[in-house]
């Protein structure tokens, strides 16, 4: 809703209005929160500070020793790292390149809710058949390809060889959605823009690579923590895995500044590379895991 409606909503309406529609959407979730029940706890919980925090610290740097857990550590802060300074100002950089805020809303986002959900539920079907390592490899390798599809929106323009090739996939789609839509018989042409399909496609393929790496991502994390301290290892983890947004918010806007929304995006992917590097003491490619 803040993502979409919100953007769409501006182009007609004053912020502080488009604020308290999207603050309504937050009441949902807090009744629900008075409304369901404490969940049951299973175990015996920690008695003291060093139970909850010291001891999960002392097996994780243990397990495999300081190079081990450095390496680990450092795996989780890089991997994503290009793909989050890429999407961490894509608003502002389809804002720049001429998009509407309504379009914005309705092709963007709403094309990300669908690559996003549709990426989460394929990976983690896939990695069922190929296992975790493997999986890290081939959606990282995906995840590259779709930061170099934003270099390539940046680099489109008006008269752009590939702009020619979007146009017809933009007729191919419009066809085929009025001929579907005569089959039940509702006769409506859909026009579609070259541009409008270049952001669904571009943004659509990021989104679902995201998915996909997330669901990989998150299952890594979740098989290197012991089952003693899951809980304490799993929020240290995922909590060393958002850095790398907090940095890229705060360098990323100047970046742009210096070198423009390509070079910024060809930027993005080099920074992806070290952490598919680490993969190779990670997980190798050989060993299904």
């Amino acid at each position: 809703m803040p993502g979409s409606l919100a953007l769409i909503l501006s182009d007609h309406l004053p912020w502080s209005t488009v604020f308290i529609v999207t603050a309504a959407f937050m009441l949902p979730g807090m009744i629900m929160t008075l409304v369901v029940r404490e969940p049951e706890v299973h175990g015996t919980p920690p008695k003291n500070l060093r139970e909850a925090i010291v001891e999960p610290f002392r097996e994780f740097i243990q397990h495999d020793g300081w190079r081990g857990a450095l390496f680990v550590l450092g795996f989780i802060f890089l991997y994503k790292l290009g793909d989050t300074m890429a999407t961490t100002l894509s608003t502002s950089f389809f804002l720049d390149i001429g998009y509407s805020r309504t379009q914005i809303g309705m092709i963007a986002k709403t094309t990300a809710f669908g690559a996003s959900f549709a990426g989460g539920i394929i990976g983690g079907i896939w990695l069922m058949k190929i296992g975790i390592g493997r999986g890290l490899w081939i959606f990282g390798i995906l995840q590259i390809v779709s930061t170099l599809g934003f270099a390539w929106l940046a680099h489109l323009g008006p008269t752009s060889p590939g702009l020619g090739a979007i146009y017809d996939i933009a007729v191919w789609i419009s066809t085929g959605a009025t001929k579907l839509l005569s089959l039940v018989g509702i006769d409506w042409t859909v026009p579609l823009e070259p541009r409008a399909v270049a952001l669904a496609l571009v943004y659509g393929l990021e989104t679902f690579a995201t998915g996909l790496t997330m669901a990989d991502f998150t299952a890594y994390i979740a098989s290197t923590t012991d089952p003693r301290y899951t809980a304490t290892q799993f929020a240290l983890f995922t909590s060393l895995a958002s850095v790398p947004r907090t940095f890229a918010s705060a360098a990323s806007g100047f970046m742009v500044a210096q070198i423009g929304w390509f070079d910024y995006f060809l930027a993005c992917t080099a920074l992806a590379l070290p952490g598919m590097l680490l993969l190779l003491r990670i997980a190798p490619w050989r060993t299904r895991s």
